[in-house]
């Protein structure tokens, strides 16, 4: 993302077919985003998203995933994970948001202790994004409903229920929260879809930006259909359906930086040090961008 940063990767000749494989129940497509997750260290793979309604933990080895454990709480499928120092925060169909805590040794990511620390409840319908900060001491969850909840982390006690928007008729629809984050500056960012009758996916998306006391900075509707998001510090890159990438500050969710891809963009991630941001397509490509050159294939 800073700076001219050649990326350099090669095959590993011993995986076969070049892949690993992550196996299991999986709950039927199109599977949710947010239901992989890596610990901090590299060590840990947890997943979810499957028919049992369990998370999967499974140790990274350079060759393969072994399994070490397998983890119930909730009733239902889990839709969304987000880990955060030691904390992990699940959610699901069920309308609650899991906190698990993680289990270390000598500083290692071990896997999760196997009892959460707590439960939280105040969604009436599916939720589909959770985000954690261990340093503010908060975890917010959006849903299918339309709404986004605060609670503190090491408690669980409510804090605020956030309403981005209010339908003028019922009858027309309602928002759906599609993604929660919480930037470095505290400033917690709302993505999700407003019925349109004037789009040719029945909808359009819109982007809020609120402070951690509940007050709308910013109200921001998008020209293309939001299809993955991804909130790193200060900055959020939103990627569409029809081929948008967008690099957005989370002070005022102004545009810093906008591409234009072939096709529509499915995930969005980047490397530890800062310095590629990954993109996977619809047409079945990996794109490894910079801020300083052209993306290219691998």
């Amino acid at each position: 993302w800073t700076g001219n940063h050649p990326f350099y990767c090669e095959k590993d000749t011993q995986l076969e077919e070049g892949v690993r494989a992550i196996t299991g129940p999986f709950s039927p497509p199109p599977l949710p985003l947010y239901v992989v997750r890596l610990s901090a260290d590299g060590r840990v793979l947890f997943t979810a998203g499957l028919w049992d309604n369990s998370i999967r933990v499974g140790r990274v080895n350079q060759h393969e995933i072994i399994p070490c454990a397998v983890l119930y709480q909730h009733k239902n499928v889990i839709t969304c994970m987000e880990l955060d120092g030691k904390y992990l925060a699940t959610g699901g169909r069920d309308t609650t948001v899991v906190i698990w805590k993680l289990s270390k040794r000598d500083g290692e990511c071990q896997g999760l202790k196997p009892h959460p620390s707590s439960i939280l409840y105040g969604h009436n319908s599916e939720v589909t994004s959770v985000a954690l900060s261990q340093e503010l001491d908060i975890v917010t969850s959006g849903s299918t409903e339309g709404i986004v909840l605060l609670h503190t982390l090491k408690l669980g006690t409510y804090i605020r229920t956030l309403v981005p928007h209010i339908p003028p008729d019922p009858d027309q629809g309602h928002f759906s929260v599609t993604f929660v984050g919480i930037s470095s500056s505290g400033n917690i960012v709302v993505a999700g879809k407003l019925p349109s009758k004037s789009t040719q996916e029945g909808f359009h998306s819109v982007l809020y930006l609120y402070t951690l006391n509940g007050r709308m900075i910013k109200r921001v509707k998008l020209e293309d259909a939001t299809s993955a998001v991804f909130l790193d510090g200060d900055r959020v890159v939103l990627g569409g359906a029809g081929g948008s990438l967008e690099i957005r500050c989370t002070d005022y969710i102004n545009v810093k930086h906008k591409l234009r891809l072939k096709s529509g963009v499915l995930a969005i991630s980047k490397d530890p040090r800062n310095q590629h941001l990954f993109v996977t397509t619809a047409d079945g490509k990996l794109l490894i961008i910079t801020s300083t050159a052209k993306p290219f294939k691998k």
